[in-house]
């Protein structure tokens, strides 16, 4: 069950609670058994993710031109040893992943795309054609802070969707 699903919360750090109050009065005055979680919401550090140049979801018809791009914030500039990943979920329930090494998409277990410090890392394109299938794909751009070639650690992700039709 979700009961917080909103991106209108500003930056900060934040704790959700869940208590159990026997009492059903409308007051928290007999709380039972609790659990938390603390999360943080920094949205000057996202990593950005944008089709044909806008960061808002697209449709475009079959054959059209898409291009896809990640970038970092300035914020990110200095930090050093992340590993960044670039994926797509495709129609048929396939995961590609992107390899900068290469420059190409593979199925299969997840690669990260890139390793290095974040001052090495600019808005890059990583999908440039028309010959994209019809259907829907989501397009993502993770950056894990543990340097390991997994995704591990903290992960902070941006998504974008593409319609083609």
């Amino acid at each position: 069950m979700s009961v917080l699903n909103t991106a209108d919360l500003p930056s900060g750090v934040y704790t959700a609670y869940f208590v159990i109050d026997t009492l059903v009065n409308g007051v928290l005055d007999n709380g039972g058994p609790r659990d938390s979680v603390r999360f943080t919401i920094n949205k000057n550090c996202m990593p950005s993710i944008a089709i044909n140049g806008s960061t808002s979801d697209a449709v475009v018809s079959t054959g059209s031109p898409v291009n896809v791009t990640v970038g970092l914030p300035g914020q990110y500039l200095g930090r050093h040893c992340c590993d960044y990943f670039v994926y797509c979920d495709a129609p048929g329930a396939t995961r590609y992943w992107f390899s900068y090494a290469t420059g190409q998409w593979q199925t299969g277990a997840a690669i990260v795309s890139y390793q290095a410090n974040a001052a090495d890392f600019g808005n890059s394109p990583v999908l440039n054609t028309a010959g994209l299938p019809a259907g829907g794909y989501t397009f993502y751009f993770s950056i894990d802070n543990n340097q390991d070639g997994v995704m591990d650690g903290t992960p902070v992700t941006s998504t974008i969707h593409l319609t083609i039709q």
